[in-house]
């Protein structure tokens, strides 16, 4: 079995993703607190950007759970290419409710207001999308949602591969990890295109 037709090693990817991001999130939420060029911020934008941190591991911690579920289950192509927009959706509805209220503690309104509609949007849209790639109807509405797929996997391939000449390792490792995983989708999206109708 090749590395693309087993779909345990995309939830191996989003597993070992979802645990930088973790750490990524915990670093995020002590950094106010001990970074140099955060030493002069008033408290308020320390617990702020703190709680902008808590929604970042948050969310962390729904990829992790999924990379596990995917890589200790069994999962098929078309059901991780589902469960992975499902977890988008939270994740950004999370990421996105949490990070405006951190926002509005650091008294940065315009910021907060912008984070929870962004996240309420994306989630709306994914969870759509997710419910009608799973209807079992063939419409015009399926093969839309193949190409934006195609389109965005594609773009996070090319990120992830661009990102590894990132500052430090840890990003340059998580970009390669995202990368990686994003062509996995995008092998997998095109395999079961017939499910899209094409």
């Amino acid at each position: 079995m090749s590395f693309f037709d087993d779909t345990k090693n995309a939830g191996l990817l989003l597993w070992i993703g979802g645990i930088l991001m973790i750490i990524a999130g915990i670093l995020a939420i002590i950094a106010p607190f001990i970074l140099d060029e955060c030493k002069d911020w008033k408290t308020l934008k320390q617990v702020g950007f703190a709680v902008i941190g808590v929604g970042s591991l948050v969310a962390a911690i729904v990829y992790f759970k999924l990379g596990k579920d995917i890589k200790d289950g069994s999962y098929s192509k078309f059901q991780v290419i589902s469960a992975f927009i499902a977890a988008v959706a939270y994740a950004s509805l999370i990421s996105g409710i949490i990070g405006g209220i951190g926002y509005f503690i650091a008294e940065m309104w315009a910021e907060g207001a912008i984070s929870i509609v962004v996240g309420v949007i994306i989630w709306v849209i994914l969870t759509w999308a997710n419910k009608k790639i799973n209807d079992g109807k063939d419409t015009l509405g399926d093969k839309i949602i193949w190409i934006v797929l195609v389109v965005i996997f594609l773009l996070g391939f090319v990120g992830g591969i661009l990102g590894v000449f990132g500052v430090n390792i840890i990003t340059a490792i998580a970009s390669l990890v995202e990368g990686i995983l994003y062509l996995v989708l995008l092998v997998y999206v095109i395999n079961v295109r017939d499910q899209f109708g094409i």
